[in-house]
C-alpha cells in the first residue's frame, strides 16, 4: 500500500463518518516525547508512528477520536479510571496490569537493545554488566526482563520515557540503555548525538520480550470497545497498514500478520474474580 493509497483510504473512510449519525468521539491517549514513535513537532502538531495508528483505528471504526498527549506514567492511571477510553503509546502488554486494563493483539513487535558507547562492550552477559548502570524505561517488559535476568549484577536506573534515559547516557551517567530497538535506532542513532554510539550484543531470545509486543490500552469498563480495537487491529494488520507506517516511520517492514487475541481484563472476563495483587 503506498502512502497516497494509504492517505486516500483514510479520507474516504473518515468521511463515511459524516454521512450517517453523528460518529462515537474516543479519547486516545498518547506520549508527545517519543520520536518516532510519538512526538510533538515545532508547530504543535502530534506526529508518530503510534500517533498514525490511532488515526487508522479511529478512521477504521469510523469514530472521532480526540488524541490527548500524556505523561507516560499517568497514561495506564487513566485508562484505568476511565479519563481516557484508550491509549496508543507502543505500551508493552507483557509487562501491563493485565488484570485491570484489556490490551488489544499487538499491533507491532520491535526487538530489545542494549546500546552504549561503541568502543566500551564486546559482548554482553552476566559479566560484562556487573556493576554496571543502566537505563530502562520504568514498568516494561525490557524493564521487568532485567529485574529477572540480571537480579544482583546490575544497577537498574528507571526513567519515565527512553529519551530521558538516552540523555543521561550521553552525560556519562549511564553505562548503558536497554530499550526498543526501532526507537533506540530511529531515534537515537541514526542521529547526530547518537555518533560513537552503537548496538551492543545481540537481542536477548526471552518469550518476555519476544513474547507480545505494543498493543491498544482499554479501559476495563468498555469490553465492547476493546473487541471492536481488536478486530481493527487484526484487519488493518491483515491489510498491510501497520507494514506501511512501519516502512514511514522506521524505514523497515512490519512483521507478518499477528494471531495473537486480545487480553481481557479478569474483572471483565471472570467478574466474580478477586482483584490482582499489584507488584
Amino acid at each position: 500500500m503506498t502512502q497516497t493509497r494509504l492517505a486516500t483510504w483514510l479520507l474516504l473512510t473518515l468521511l463515511g463518518c459524516s454521512a450517517g449519525a453523528a460518529p462515537e468521539r474516543l479519547r486516545i491517549g498518547v506520549v508527545g516525547r517519543e520520536a518516532p514513535q510519538n512526538f510533538i513537532e515545532a508547530r504543535g502538531a502530534l506526529r508518530g508512528f503510534d500517533h498514525d495508528v490511532a488515526q487508522a483505528l479511529c478512521a477504521h471504526l469510523r469514530v472521532q477520536c480526540e488524541l490527548v498527549p500524556v505523561d507516560r506514567d499517568s497514561l495506564l492511571p487513566k485508562v484505568q479510571n476511565g479519563s481516557l477510553d484508550a491509549a496508543v503509546a507502543s505500551l508493552s502488554v507483557t509487562a501491563a496490569p493485565q488484570a485491570q486494563i484489556g490490551f488489544t493483539r499487538p499491533y507491532h513487535r520491535s526487538p530489545e537493545r542494549f546500546v552504549a558507547r561503541a568502543d566500551r562492550f564486546g559482548q554482553i552477559d552476566a559479566d560484562a554488566l556487573k556493576g554496571k548502570r543502566i537505563g530502562v524505561r520504568r514498568g516494561t517488559a525490557a524493564d521487568d526482563y532485567l529485574v529477572k535476568t540480571y537480579p544482583d549484577q546490575v544497577r537498574l536506573v528507571r526513567y519515565s520515557t527512553t529519551d530521558d534515559a538516552l540523555l543521561d547516557l550521553l552525560l556519562g551517567r549511564l553505562d548503558l540503555v536497554f530499550g526498543g530497538q526501532l526507537l533506540l535506532d530511529q531515534g537515537f542513532l541514526r542521529k547526530a548525538q547518537g555518533r560513537g554510539f552503537a548496538f551492543v550484543g545481540q537481542p536477548p531470545a526471552d518469550p518476555r520480550l519476544s513474547g507480545d509486543g505494543p498493543g491498544v490500552a482499554v479501559r476495563p469498563d468498555a469490553p465492547d470497545l476493546l473487541a471492536r480495537l481488536d478486530a481493527a487491529v487484526a484487519a488493518l494488520d491483515e491489510s498491510g497498514v501497520f507494514r506501511h507506517l512501519a516502512r514511514r516511520w522506521f524505514q523497515e517492514d512490519g512483521p507478518g500478520p499477528i494471531a495473537t487475541p486480545a487480553t481481557v481484563p479478569t474483572e471483565v472476563a471472570r467478574p466474580a474474580a478477586p482483584a490482582a495483587r499489584k507488584h
